[in-house]
């Protein structure tokens, strides 16, 4: 009987500088030192430009309650089906996501893709349903949320990390617009006070071996700010 061998790991190549995400530090602009906000549009634009995406610090969420989502975020995706399908998601685009229900198309000539394999809980603003001038309801993501029932502290904290990341996003629009080269208050007049459509996801990724032309959430484009 022979000896197995010791397992390896191989040396992670270098990365370059353009490949890796940037983390860019939003207290100074928070905290309104001077210079702050023009340096940290400056930092955005050029993350976006070159990567595309961008991780932030110092952004005073607190950390205790993210833990406290991405626990309930487990907690929930850990049900067995029939439970998560008691609020499936309806046609707002709130509540539960099954595996193999989103297939976005994302090319005209790409080829059929599969439904994705990853799950997810959708939620908007906690609010009543309500019509608009016109009679109609809500658009999408407005209206009631869906909440599980007999799963205490589940709506508790998402609301307040839903409530938590509206506050912070909304203190962040003079970056982007001065990330675009725009005044300070651009945005003010299309987000305050009237607080527009907003979406918290919960998501779950299988970590299954997708099958070719499927993904645990295809690459997509989406519309929104």
């Amino acid at each position: 009987m022979s000896t197995p061998r010791p397992f390896v790991f191989k040396k992670a190549p270098q990365m370059r500088e353009e490949d890796v995400i940037p983390v860019l530090d939003v207290g100074p602009f928070l905290a309104r030192e001077p210079g702050a906000l023009a340096r940290l549009g400056q930092e955005v634009r050029q993350a976006l430009e070159d990567i595309g995406f961008f991780f932030i610090k110092h952004h005073g969420v607190p950390q205790k309650l993210i833990d406290r989502v991405f626990a309930e975020n487990a907690r929930f995706h850990a049900q067995p089906l029939e439970r998560k399908l008691s609020v499936k998601v309806n046609s707002k685009g709130i509540g539960y996501m099954p595996s193999g229900l989103q297939q976005p198309k994302y090319s005209q000539d790409g080829p059929p893709r599969k439904p994705d394999l990853g799950e997810a809980f959708f939620i908007g603003r906690e609010s009543k349903a309500k019509t608009d001038e016109t009679g109609t309801l809500d658009p999408l993501y407005q209206g009631g949320n869906q909440w599980p029932r007999d799963f205490p502290g589940f709506r508790d904290t998402l609301i307040e990390y839903f409530d938590a990341m509206e506050t912070l996003s909304l203190r962040l629009l003079p970056v982007y617009a001065t990330a675009l080269g725009l005044p300070d208050h651009f945005f003010d007049t299309a987000f305050l006070p009237s607080r527009p459509m907003g979406i918290l996801r919960l998501s779950h990724y299988p970590g299954t071996r997708c099958e070719e032309h499927q993904f645990n959430t295809s690459p997509h484009i989406d519309g929104d700010f």
